[in-house]
């Protein structure tokens, strides 16, 4: 299966606001087919107009992923049945979109045919990054005020589209081009296709906008349910909107000192505003629908998944095989390992051993295998039970979840001595056995913490990287019945999904994240699950992850031998998992198991989990560290 990433970046108050609405559903689409989000967001000191998708474009290529997705962060994703690799063409490096007459409709004014760079689908190859850094190195050469997609057509030898003479040719890099089916840049009130799965809302600014890709995300579910004929009529509704803003915007820039003209062209705008409202009349009628339709077809749908659901959607294949696992064994008996964090790149292991008070990092070899003893010993803890590993800025930071009720963060690039850079701990922190910690993607400008003592998960935004800095009080707490003595907790890698290991009751609860326009712009989790793994093969469910690609979920189960393995099915509204496992593995000798077990139920089978690339590792005080490397398609 190729891996894939999703490249976005944005700068500013006016493309934030923009992104709060499209990356929710950028987020979606990578959570269904696997693809991984990459955010750029440039401080003053690097590239901060349209230029800047190139540099994130260019370090997208030079990392293991097969193909890169490129979208402008006002591209809205409107529904996430199709798969963009499935478009992939073999001979071609570069795919982007030709809007012009023969591939797209036309409905504001006439343009010269042209591609537009708001989307690509890039082969990472040796002509691809050679491409885009000559592309790059126009920047500050061209006076065109499309910027980088003027010096694409120029390289391309497009030159009429912008108004520099004929087409030349240049067969070079033409070879390497291939076309992009529209639906995936269809742009509303310029060049449409007709059924999009992207509006991308080029040409407009400010609160016009902002107000069009609002308006558009608050029908998006019609998207996901309704048939392509309906898909359609909502688009050219969009569409018609679009133009008429187009039609206004233009006219206000053209008006001059003539008071006739203006006159006239104020007359126009009035008429176009006439217009607009009587385009919205029948939009604020089809944002009903999701309500009165959408809600009666979910049960049906989701009762059709579940029936369809017995043939797998995903698989997972873990190499169990001796010589396969490295084993890293404690240097003391003391040393009771039960929290696992990957870092960022995956080269360092780390582990909390509460009995000691210290976190071990461990560093991996160049042959992939983790060193036998730990680099560096953090010590000076109290009872560190999980960890987390997070980018923020230049720095990786190491966040340790301390039982008494502390989440202390390190520099983890940089760390020497027992001094955190910062803690939240407290009577108003509200941490009661805080025995789960995890950094919450893709942004990770939140600390989530497990409270064992009060059933509860709580989030703390940080309110500074510069230096480092987190609300001591919770902004956001989620309780629900379901969860119940929480022992760890995991996001996926898109942040979409929370699953919380339920030590109290032998369950797991997963969470969906609700989109931010709905919350103000704050991060916030469904108030009610969206799905309970009620396994009874479940032992006391220690810690929990997600796989980067498919989102198997892997729950660890401190009273079994074993940790078990949740199939994601693919449902009209997204993923749900298996309430059976798909497989089991045992990790430590089954005599030693029993015989610590026999005096406590809760103990003996492993306990910290960690997710990374293709390594999964588990650990307890029996097995210490376990690492296995899997498959998944």
């Amino acid at each position: 299966m190729p891996r894939c990433c999703i490249v976005t970046a944005y700068q500013g108050d006016e493309f934030a606001k923009l992104a709060t609405l499209t990356l929710p559903r950028m987020e979606a689409f990578a959570a269904r087919h696997g693809y991984e989000l990459i955010i750029h967001r440039p401080d003053g000191s690097e590239i901060t107009d349209s230029w800047m998708k190139v540099p994130a474009i260019l370090a997208a290529l030079r990392r293991d992923f097969d193909f890169v997705l490129w979208l402008d962060i006002d591209a809205l994703i409107l529904r996430t049945d199709r798969d963009i690799l499935k478009d992939a063409q073999p001979d071609a490096d570069l795919l982007v979109s030709w809007h012009g007459p023969e591939t797209t409709l036309l409905d504001g004014a006439p343009f010269p045919p042209h591609y537009n760079a708001g989307v690509y689908l890039i082969r990472r190859s040796e002509w691809s990054l050679e491409f885009f850094t000559r592309l790059l190195a126009l920047r500050g050469k061209m006076t065109h005020p499309w910027l980088e997609q003027a010096a694409l057509l120029t390289m391309l030898g497009y030159n009429e589209p912008l108004g520099n003479g004929p087409n030349v040719a240049n067969e070079l890099d033409r070879a390497h081009i291939g076309h992009l089916d529209p639906i995936w840049n269809s742009i509303p009130g310029i060049a449409m296709a007709t059924d999009p799965v992207i509006h991308h809302f080029a040409g407009l600014t400010g609160k016009t906008r902002l107000d069009l890709v609002r308006e558009n995300v608050a029908i998006v579910p019609l998207y996901e349910t309704a048939s392509a004929a309906v898909r359609s009529a909502l688009s050219h509704q969009i569409s018609r909107w679009a133009a008429a803003e187009h039609a206004t915007q233009s006219l206000r820039r053209a008006q001059t000192a003539s008071i006739a003209e203006y006159q006239n062209q104020t007359a126009e705008i009035e008429r176009l505003k006439h217009d607009i409202a009587r385009i919205r009349a029948p939009r604020q009628m089809l944002r009903a629908l999701p309500g009165v339709i959408t809600n009666r077809l979910r049960e049906k749908i989701d009762e059709l998944s579940s029936v369809s659901s017995s043939s797998p959607s995903f698989k997972l294949k873990i190499n169990e095989t001796p010589d396969s696992v490295q084993n890293l064994w404690p240097e003391g008996k003391s040393e009771r390992f039960e929290g696992l964090a990957f870092s960022t790149s995956g080269d360092t292991l780390g582990v909390a051993t509460a009995d000691t008070n210290a976190v071990l990092l461990y560093r991996r070899t160049e042959n992939g295998t983790f060193e036998e003893t730990p680099y560096i010993r953090l010590g000076g803890l109290d009872y560190p039970h999980d960890l987390s590993f997070s980018m923020c800025g230049s720095d990786e930071l190491l966040a340790v979840a301390q039982r008494t009720g502390a989440l202390a963060l390190f520099r983890a690039n940089g760390v020497k001595g027992p001094e955190p850079v910062f803690e939240i701990s407290g009577a108003e922190a509200k941490l009661t056995h805080s025995d789960g910690v995890s950094f919450v993607p893709p942004v990770n400008d939140y600390l989530a913490a497990c409270n064992l003592g009060s059933s509860s998960i709580s989030f703390y935004p940080r309110i500074s990287s510069a230096p480092v800095r987190y609300a001591l009080r919770p902004e956001f707490e989620l309780a629900h019945w379901s969860i119940f003595y929480p022992d760890g907790l995991a996001f996926s890698q898109c942040g979409r999904w929370l699953a919380i290991a339920n030590h109290g009751n032998g369950s797991v609860s997963i969470f969906q994240r609700r989109n931010r326009l709905l919350t103000g712009g704050k991060l916030r989790y469904g108030a009610e699950p969206i799905a309970i793994i009620n396994d009874e093969s479940l032992r006391y469910p220690h810690s929990v992850a997600f796989t980067p690609r498919t989102n198997h979920l892997i729950v660890t189960n401190a009273g079994g031998n074993f940790f078990s393995v949740y199939e994601p099915r693919r449902s009209h509204f997204g993923l749900r998992w298996s309430q059976v496992p798909s497989a089991q593995t045992i990790v430590g000798d089954e005599k030693t198991f029993r015989s610590v077990n026999l005096d406590n139920k809760m103990e003996g089978g492993p306990k910290g989990l960690a997710v990374h690339g293709n390594s999964i590792a588990v650990c307890s005080p029996e097995i210490g560290i376990k690492i296995y490397s899997f498959q998944e398609a």
